[in-house]
């Protein structure tokens, strides 16, 4: 089996990419997949949308057209287990537009095609991605990145299954835990660029010690008797 998360980025609300990310895994060959990159789209960029993700025409310039890449797209879909991120609305129609395709041949062409956004939805999970991740405790650490977007819906549809928000649809024809042993097989799923760490902040003290019981430090909450035992020095200068 072969599973490939893929994402976009758009020249605004125009059909044409300007770069796109398939990671996955295939399970046969024991391979991870990685096809990402940046695409010539032979127009000029939509303003609004370059506020948005960033991407430069002159970054662009040197960069090869979408359909260099297209029959080795074509080869990655092939029987894959497709995900995205509100990908059967978004992604999916400029994705088969760009190829050349319909919506209906593309969805032919995999073994079945999985939108997470939709999946969350159905368990009363709701929100763009941003939101939804970060309601699990995940970050984009590039936001509106093609290869950060999958990265996160990666590890965001890792933690639904792990914490039993979701169902995988039943055509995938796997387990539970061998998908997210798929999963873990594509990114480094405790990467912590993607992961929001709860950290307690420093408590601050009035007093060095109150209720005759050291406030800081390694012997905070032992008592001046038990301190004057563990290190004497310490000891005599809270005592004065």
């Amino acid at each position: 089996m072969r599973i490939l998360c893929y994402d976009l980025e758009t020249n605004g609300f125009h059909p044409s990419i300007l770069q796109f990310a398939f990671i996955g895994f295939d399970s046969k060959k024991q391979e991870r997949i990685q096809l990402i990159e940046y695409v010539n789209p032979g127009e000029a960029l939509d303003r609004r949308g370059a506020e948005v993700h960033g991407i430069s025409s002159v970054q662009l310039a040197g960069m090869e057209p979408f359909d260099f890449y297209k029959s080795d797209i074509m080869s990655l879909l092939q029987g894959s287990v497709l995900i995205g991120f509100n990908n059967h609305t978004f992604d999916d129609p400029k994705l088969a537009n760009q190829l050349g395709i319909t919506i209906d041949e593309l969805n032919e062409t995999l073994w079945c095609n999985i939108d997470i956004m939709r999946l969350c939805q159905r368990n009363n999970i709701n929100g763009n991605l941003e939101s939804v991740t970060e309601r699990f405790s995940l970050q984009n650490p590039m936001p509106h990145n093609a290869h950060t977007d999958v990265g996160v819906t990666l590890r965001l549809l890792h933690r639904l299954l792990a914490e039993e928000n979701i169902e995988l649809p039943e055509e995938i024809g796997i387990s539970k835990v061998d998908f997210m042993e798929m999963i873990e097989q594509c990114v480094d799923i405790e990467d912590e660029d993607y992961l929001i760490i709860e950290r307690e902040s420093a408590e601050m003290y009035t007093s060095l010690v109150s209720d005759d019981r050291v406030q800081f430090g390694p012997h905070a909450g032992k008592t001046m008797d038990e301190l004057r035992e563990l290190d004497k020095f310490l000891w005599r200068q809270l005592s004065d």
